[in-house]
């Protein structure tokens, strides 16, 4: 899914999460509450992202009444690999930015400027 928040390709920037889940146990797929954290397959790679980007956008919006040349990527795969990830949209659909942000580098949150191949 692709949502930019001016009609256009190329917003200039674009907030980029997938939803795909790595397969697993069934019961790896229950979801587990303790205190205000959660705990289950795929609740951390990537739905935190999605759901902080809403808020995000929703937040800008409030407070503006405006939103900045943004756009929402959320695909069914991997960044770059697989049949409908952001690769695909870049290379296939023609979509690019100035800045894609990709909050998937694992739990140490240091910024990787570049990996494997420039996103988009």
């Amino acid at each position: 899914m692709v949502l930019t928040t001016e009609k256009t390709k190329h917003p200039e920037m674009f907030l980029v999460a997938h939803i795909d889940v790595v397969p697993g146990h069934d019961s790896l797929f229950t979801l587990k509450k303790e205190g205000d954290s959660i705990f289950g397959r795929g609740a951390f790679d990537m739905k935190f992202a999605i759901a902080t980007y809403i808020c995000v956008l929703k937040e800008i919006y409030q407070q503006k009444k405006k939103l900045p040349s943004i756009g929402l990527m959320f695909t069914s795969e991997e960044e770059i690999e697989g049949n409908n990830g952001a690769g695909f949209y870049s290379k296939k659909k023609g979509y690019s930015c100035n800045l894609a942000f990709l909050p998937d580098g694992g739990d140490n949150w240091h910024i990787v400027e570049e990996e494997k191949e420039f996103l988009i």
